[in-house]
């Protein structure tokens, strides 16, 4: 904002704490605003100026404007104020400093009172200008609302005595305790001057501290019930039965089973892996499937499928008679109540074994097995005979095969297609049956090459 001067007619850039003039020193000081006059014409003959013949007071409702035009000084050399037209003047009233030097025909026109100007005028008094009167009272309605506020604060904080006062007189302390690699909620209250032990039954609720969730307990004896997905640092909120004093919070403590399974009062919901999920083939066309989960699942029944995911899913069966699957993809799923279910990972790669329940049918499938193996020894680059050694040899019993060659054992048909076809590309091999095929304890074929 800007203010003028009635001393020296000086034209300044203020703020609401401004009091005198920088130039001359004097307090006789008003707002000044080019913008109210701006937008009208100039002209050589319009330029009175209405001034008082009195000097304005501070409660005075006589208002003086000035328009820009007047502060322009007639010398080259004399300073030159700016004035910035696109600020707001406030809107009360403002006192016009003194213009310069009037003409007598200036003064005529104006019929103001005739007084003589001194040579050199002597400075006006000083008065407080209404903007120093604003922030004094400004001042005092803050002082005032300060005293008011602290005695607020002080009547709110002797309300508050007596709550603060029973806090301090009782409180909860607790501790998580590790016995016999479990862990328990132990602790005392304090009231005054006396301590008494927390009897476990007066425990209602427990929380972990960070996040609120619940963990079950023993009433009994305090002990502390949680998941593996619950071991970890924690730090619990104990909520007591009868008490109103602060939070009663716990230290961290590592919580961990130690490679045990949670107590039953966990009430955890173990989920069955892929990797536990075991299937195995018997002489007598029968698949067993079994859990090798260390986990004691108790009485849970799980639920399988050998056709897919699909189903059917029968409860609690584990034994399944394959002989109508023989040389087919197993496809074994297991579901574990509600959950979503799980493959057996082998699915894809396992075929169940073709049964052979007679001496007839050992016989014929020996001669078809033997017949095979002889082209393929013969030409180990013989993509069928390769192919139905593979198929007869692999999934007509339990186990996989065993091949000799040259009293060297391999096992299953890979090792020996990679052996036969290394030997007659570096060195031009070929291979023979020593004798037909035979079975070995109804669980896997064993079939002896000798080189040529």
């Amino acid at each position: 904002m800007k203010y003028a001067c009635h001393n020296c007619n000086n034209v300044f850039d203020g703020d609401d704490f401004t009091i005198d003039c920088p130039k001359c020193e004097s307090q006789n000081i008003a707002l000044f605003s080019g913008k109210e006059e701006a937008g009208q014409p100039t002209s050589d003959t319009d330029k009175t100026v209405h001034v008082s013949a009195v000097p304005p007071k501070a409660d005075s409702d006589q208002t003086q404007f000035i328009r820009p035009e007047d502060f322009k000084q007639p010398k080259e050399d004399a300073p030159t104020v700016n004035i910035q037209r696109d600020k707001v003047s406030p809107p009360e009233p403002k006192m016009a400093p003194v213009p310069p030097k009037e003409t007598p025909a200036q003064a005529a026109s104006t019929q103001r009172p005739h007084q003589e100007k001194p040579a050199s005028p002597a400075p006006p008094p000083k008065k407080k200008s209404p903007t120093m009167l604003i922030v004094l009272a400004v001042v005092i309605i803050g002082l005032i609302g300060g005293v008011l506020w602290w005695q607020n604060q002080e009547d709110s904080a002797e309300k508050e005595e007596p709550i603060n006062q029973e806090f301090a007189d009782i409180e909860a302390r607790v501790r998580v305790e590790e016995r016999d690699q479990a862990y328990f909620i132990v602790g005392s209250i304090i009231d005054g001057g006396t301590e008494t032990a927390i009897e476990p039954n007066r425990i209602e609720a427990l929380y972990r501290a960070n996040d609120e969730r619940e963990f079950s307990f023993d009433q009994a004896t305090g002990q502390i019930f949680f998941c593996p997905e619950m071991e970890g640092l924690t730090a619990f909120k104990v909520v007591l039965a009868d008490y109103s004093g602060p939070e009663a919070i716990t230290d961290a403590v590592d919580l961990s089973l130690k490679g045990k399974a949670p107590a039953k009062g966990a009430n955890c919901t173990h989920k069955l892996e892929a990797r536990y999920i075991n299937v195995a083939f018997t002489p007598n066309c029968q698949m067993i499937i079994s859990i090798t989960d260390p986990y004691d699942y108790g009485d849970e029944v799980f639920s399988v499928s050998v056709t897919g995911k699909q189903g059917p899913f029968e409860k609690g069966q584990l034994k399944w008679d394959v002989k109508p699957f023989g040389g087919k993809t197993v496809d074994v799923w297991i579901q574990q109540g509600e959950m979503s279910p799980i493959a057996y990972p082998q699915n894809g790669t396992r075929v169940i074994p073709k049964c052979v329940e007679s001496a007839k049918e050992t016989e014929s499938l020996a001669v078809q097995l033997g017949s095979a193996a002889q082209r393929f020894g013969q030409n180990p680059r013989d993509r069928s005979a390769s192919q139905e050694l593979q198929e007869l040899s692999m999934n007509s019993l339990p186990e996989s095969p065993k091949f000799f060659v040259d009293g060297e054992e391999f096992e299953g048909f890979s090792a020996l297609s990679t052996k036969l076809r290394i030997d007659n590309m570096n060195e031009g091999k070929t291979f023979e049956l020593v004798s037909k095929p035979t079975i070995v304890n109804n669980r896997y074929w064993k079939i002896e090459y000798r080189s040529k």
